[in-house]
């Protein structure tokens, strides 16, 4: 038989199937799927043989095992794989396929199915979960409805299964009952709002009434007591009232001329004091004392009508909605209500009107006036003649300013209460038509015409329309954009060279936005900006204090613009996000998007392979001074790519063309100079401008098949601003990712710092490569490290978080002992709001999965002395405690929260390489996240 296997040693290229398709998948494919796939495509003949061939077609010093036992093709199939990732890629020869038909048919987004099958396990195993412990429908609703009948008893209180009816807390709709203790119900808001027409009242037999039964009297007789309308009546049209509505019918008319009137009945009584009652205006200056009339024939709503409390009828029940309303229009009626509470000050009666006063935010309105301390009271005992003060009056917080005085008339005397009198001052009651006096503006304006005022900008509109530029502008500013940007803006910034900030702005009238708006518009229509505008004030901050001030090199510059550049520059920025697309591996300077995000997804494609047993080649880059290195020419063909606005484009080369900047040291300014590269360092619109003057080498970088992918996603770079890492599973691969940074930074003017830039391997357990073949960036062999520094976050080779909770633990340190030390003198809440504010703020601790327990207890310790320490607690008082009494969250409920936040913003995100990683249901972050809140 005829081999199929051929090697030419003048072209070194060599025909293998086998070889062809494992160079072919080995810089993108994990090692575990590739023998897999490998083990089932190839029989153990084509292996052994594709092993021999390479072995003798590299100088290489490993000597070649020979296998005699089962599974001697897939270890056949990791030698091969491991001498090719161990070779220098230069040194190895050009695998070819002749025979297509015998390549598997799979292309390099092959599906994982390994990862769906885990995928279906968890499912199962939650979905079995679910059906055992999560509660079915008809118990959620039956709670839902409980909860709803408890919310409405809050509100709406019946005391009908607890009470006597006829001595009860209860509403008596009668005058043939004997006086008692009345319960002090809710009021309808929607009933006393309303402006229907006042019924006349229905007058019932009181001999008949007597042999009726509580019920039946709910359902037939009317109340007496109603509201009135701020006026006395002449007469009183229920001839079959009891003889004490007589009594007070009388003494109201006696007492009309002086405009005082006593409240003589000793039932239950609601007074309205709303302006919706009113049926005139009232003098402010006058103090009249009003109480209510007992006329029957006066057109008045009844009692139970404004009450509204239904005799058999089925209750609604009100919405949560219809509740929140209630109760913050409730604090804003003039409401009161007398009558007899059987409340004795210092009984359990009068402790529950009390609580229930402060509940609803009413006033007892007897108690504060006339005070416990007197001798007051309105109950005598016909049996053993004791004194008891049982009535009293309730008022809203909103009517309690309108009480004068209180006091009770002993000299009026029936049954066995006395009557309670009210003085009030209904003045405060403004009309609803009355107008307020507008002051009179001090700001002497010029006279306008008509014409003039219709136009937005006056006699100059016509002459602007006439500019020919006028016409073309597409895109123009609103005040509402101008009034949203000042509105958002923080405060507390450093002016510019004029001295405003923005809280100037967002103090100076309504007008502003309007007047912005016209002034940008104009600027870009003509391109032209102001050359006040344009001066910046460059301030250099020391980047490390500990490092050497002398050179330039440690000191960041800081561009400082006027407030009104800015919200131009907002403006812009606003409208280059609507037009240009950035790739999903850049995650600076984007919505959603943090350094955490980059981090995670950093680690969750390094965990991927490694779990594989594939190690992972990463090489973080350093750009030197890339913001200050951009090309502006570039710049603006990449801004026309993006189909940015001509006229956006202008008005941005324009400022970029014409910037006057002043470096500020010491209080001195130096000589102007302008910009021939580079963005504007601090302007709003620079970092997007900077993401899109790199977009387009993420872009190449990920449509190349090499490098690392997670479920078709390519992975094989992540930004951050001009921070990137290359990830590939094999040298050769990154040595090509590399290859192309270089030729696009020499193409866009761009230098990488190969001092800063480093090589990680990522170990998959105790597999590690031997020999690692160098990377070189330009023609420098750059540095391996077992641990890095990538966006503040320490990554180490074997995805341990033990070193950065370290570095976590002593910047804490830090931190507690500096406010302990400064705030030692303030108050304990001042500390405790110092505590929440700076160190219960852990970097990136949403990203620990792997680490010790002894790391995460010395993290622990530090958070708990750091605490102890601020509010002089001593060392063995329980951690637990003081963060209880303080309202303060412990360590792990720090931990748990950050957790929960960081699941909820990995699931919300549209970004392609964060829903890989939510989608993986056995990512180990997303397992750990999920564990740290089940119930153990």
């Amino acid at each position: 038989m005829e081999s199929d296997i051929v090697k030419c040693d003048k072209c070194n290229i060599v025909i293998s199937e086998v070889l062809a398709f494992i160079s072919n998948k080995i810089d993108v494919m994990d090692e575990e799927s590739l023998v897999r796939i490998c083990n089932s495509a190839f029989s153990v003949k084509e292996i052994l043989e594709a092993k021999k061939l390479l072995f003798n077609s590299l100088p290489t010093s490993q000597r070649m095992k020979n296998r005699k036992r089962d599974g001697r093709s897939q270890r056949d199939l990791e030698d091969v794989i491991t001498l090719l990732k161990n070779t220098d890629p230069e040194k190895i020869p050009i695998f070819v396929a002749r025979d297509l038909h015998k390549l598997p048919p799979v292309t390099f987004d092959h599906i994982d199915v390994t990862r769906l099958l885990k995928d279906l396990v968890l499912l199962r195993s939650d979905l079995t979960s679910m059906q055992e412990e999560y509660v079915p429908l008809q118990m959620f609703n039956s709670l839902k409805s409980e909860v709803d009948n408890l919310k409405q008893a809050s509100i709406i209180n019946y005391f009908e299964s607890n009470v006597n009816m006829k001595r009860g807390a209860h509403l008596i709709n009668s005058h043939s009952y004997d006086s008692g203790p009345m319960g002090l119900e809710y009021v309808s808001m929607k009933s006393i709002s309303s402006q229907s027409p006042r019924s006349q009242i229905a007058t019932v037999n009181n001999s008949n009434h007597k042999n009726l039964s509580l019920t039946e009297r709910k359902e037939t007789v009317a109340s007496n007591p109603h509201f009135v309308d701020n006026e006395c009546a002449s007469k009183i049209a229920n001839v079959d009232a009891p003889p004490h509505a007589q009594v007070a019918s009388t003494s109201c008319e006696s007492s009309c001329a002086h405009k005082t009137t006593n409240v003589t009945s000793p039932l239950n009584i609601m007074e309205c004091l709303s302006v919706n009652n009113m049926s005139k205006p009232i003098d402010s200056q006058e103090n009249i004392s009003r109480t209510l009339n007992m006329d029957c024939s006066t057109k008045t709503k009844l009692f139970s009508e404004v009450v509204n409390i239904p005799s058999q009828s089925k209750k609604e029940k009100p919405t949560e909605e219809w509740i929140l309303v209630q109760r913050n229009r409730l604090k804003n009626k003039f409401i009161g209500q007398k009558g007899d509470f059987n409340a004795h000050p210092n009984e359990n009666f009068y402790n529950e009107l009390i609580s229930f006063c402060e509940d609803m935010d009413w006033v007892c309105a007897d108690i504060v006036k006339c005070g416990l301390v007197s001798d007051t009271h309105t109950f005598v005992s016909d049996a053993h003649g004791c004194r008891r003060w049982l009535d009293h009056v309730v008022v809203t917080s909103a009517a309690w300013p309108s009480i004068l005085d209180i006091w009770v008339d002993y000299d009026i005397y029936w049954s066995d209460h006395y009557p309670v009198s009210v003085k009030c001052d209904l003045g405060i009651i403004k009309s609803k038509n009355e107008c307020k006096s507008v002051p009179k503006s001090k700001v002497a304006w010029g006279e306008r015409k008509p014409e003039q005022i219709e136009s937005p900008l006056g006699v100059c509109d016509a002459m602007l329309d006439a500019d020919p530029i006028s016409e073309n502008v597409v895109f123009k500013i609103t005040a509402q954009d101008v009034k949203k940007i000042v509105k958002n803006m923080k405060g507390g910034k450093s002016p510019g060279h004029d001295g405003l900030s923005i809280e100037h702005l967002q103090n100076a009238g309504p007008h502003i936005a309007r007047l912005l708006s016209m002034f940008f518009n104009l600027c870009i229509g003509h391109s032209y900006l102001p050359s006040d505008l344009t001066k910046t004030i460059v301030t250099p901050i020391l980047k490390n204090k500990t490092g050497d001030s002398s050179l330039k090199s440690n000191y960041r510059p800081i561009s400082l613009a006027t407030v009104v550049a800015k919200i131009l520059d907002s403006v812009l920025e606003t409208q280059l996000s609507e037009c240009i697309n950035l790739h999903d591996a850049q995650f600076g300077f984007r919505a959603g998007l943090s350094t955490e995000s980059a981090i995670l997804s950093l680690k969750h494609t390094v965990e991927y392979y490694t779990s594989r047993k594939t190690p992972v080649y990463a090489c973080f880059l350093d750009l030197s001074k890339a913001f200050d290195l951009v090309c502006y020419n570039k710049l603006w063909d990449k801004l026309k790519d993006s189909n940015v606005p001509h006229e956006i484009i202008a008005i941005i080369k324009f400022w970029y063309h014409s910037q006057i900047n002043f470096v500020k040291w010491a209080g001195v300014l130096s000589d102007p100079y302008g910009l021939q590269c580079g963005v504007r360092q601090g302007g709003l619109s620079s970092p997007l401008m900077f993401n899109l003057y790199i977009n387009a080498l993420i872009v190449e970088l990920s449509s190349m098949h090499v490098g690392c992918h997670v479920d078709n996603i390519c992975v094989n770079n992540l930004s951050y601003a001009d921070d990137m890492v290359l990830l590939s599973p094999t040298i050769g691969g990154l040595r090509k990712l590399v290859n192309v940074c270089e030729r696009y930074a020499a193409k866009h003017g761009l230098k990488y710092n190969v001092s800063k830039s480093e090589l990680m391997i990522f170990k998959a357990g105790t597999k590690s490569p031997e020999q690692v073949p160098p990377v070189t960036l330009n023609g420098i062999p750059m540095n391996v490290v077992t641990s890095f520094k990538y966006l503040g976050h320490m990554v180490t080779e074997h995805l341990r978080d033990d070193e950065d909770m370290d570095r976590e633990r002593r910047a804490l340190s830090i931190r507690g002992n500096m406010i302990a030390h400064r705030f030692k003198r303030c108050a304990a809440s001042v500390k405790i709001t110092l505590f929440r504010a700076h160190c219960t703020s852990f970097y990136t601790c949403s990203l620990w999965a792997r680490y010790t327990q002894r790391s995460l207890s010395a993290l622990r310790v530090q958070y708990n002395n750091a605490f102890r320490a601020l509010l002089g607690l001593p060392r063995w008082c329980s951690a637990s405690g003081m963060f209880a009494d303080a309202h303060v969250d412990g360590f792990h409920a720090v931990l748990r929260k950050r957790y929960a936040a960081a699941l909820c913003r990995l699931r919300a995100s549209t970004n392609t390489i964060l829903a890989v990683i939510a989608d993986r249901l056995d990512s180990c972050y997303v397992q750990h996240w999920v564990r740290a809140h089940a119930i153990k």
